[in-house]
């Protein structure tokens, strides 16, 4: 048997397979990758969209009274390698307004949401029609963040917000955040 496997007709035959079946899985590995979307799925968090530029933390400005304010809109940024379509998902964000808005929970001040309108490309942003201001003193900076998350057709965004199914709550702690940033000085 040892004699049969280390003969050279065994060995030549053995890896020309290993080799053929490597190249041709390679090649449907590579068709597959780039004709279908087996391998591919959307990433999404939230930005805001400050002075025409998109950022992952809120940028503060000091205001006469000596406080920080921001005035920015709310954007879903896509940095999967997949299209998200409209329908496909919902959208939760946890921010206090003073009056109701379109993307307004009944009965809960802090939560907007809404479903995914238009569709988020690879690599880019959807900037959704709510701009908001924001005013806060500067000792509630280091406590004060928005926590948010996506629920879609492809899981939840993060990963670790998972609703409770019979009561449908999602824990501020397993949700992503936007921060605040101070001005530099």
């Amino acid at each position: 048997m040892i004699k049969f496997l280390l003969s050279h007709d065994f060995q030549t035959s053995f890896w020309s397979s290993i080799l053929s079946g490597l190249i041709v899985s390679t090649i449907i590995g590579f068709i597959v990758y780039q004709y279908t979307n087996i391998f591919k799925s959307p990433e999404l968090s939230f930005v805001v969209k400050q002075d025409g530029f998109y950022r992952n933390t809120i940028l503060l400005t000091k205001n006469a009274s000596g406080s920080y304010e921001a005035n920015f809109q709310f954007a879903v940024k896509n940095s999967g390698n997949k299209t998200i379509e409209p329908g496909e998902g919902y959208w939760h964000l946890y921010v206090d307004t003073t009056s109701s808005t379109i993307f307004s929970d009944p009965g809960v001040s802090d939560h907007k949401r809404d479903i995914i309108q238009a569709p988020i490309y690879p690599n880019s942003f959807l900037d959704l029609n709510f701009v908001y201001k924001l005013d806060i003193k500067k000792e509630d900076i280091e406590t004060r963040k928005i926590p948010y998350f996506f629920k879609t057709i492809y899981g939840d965004y993060p990963n670790t917000a998972k609703m409770d199914s019979n009561t449908g709550k999602v824990l501020f702690k397993d949700m992503s955040f936007i921060g605040l940033e101070l001005p530099k000085e």
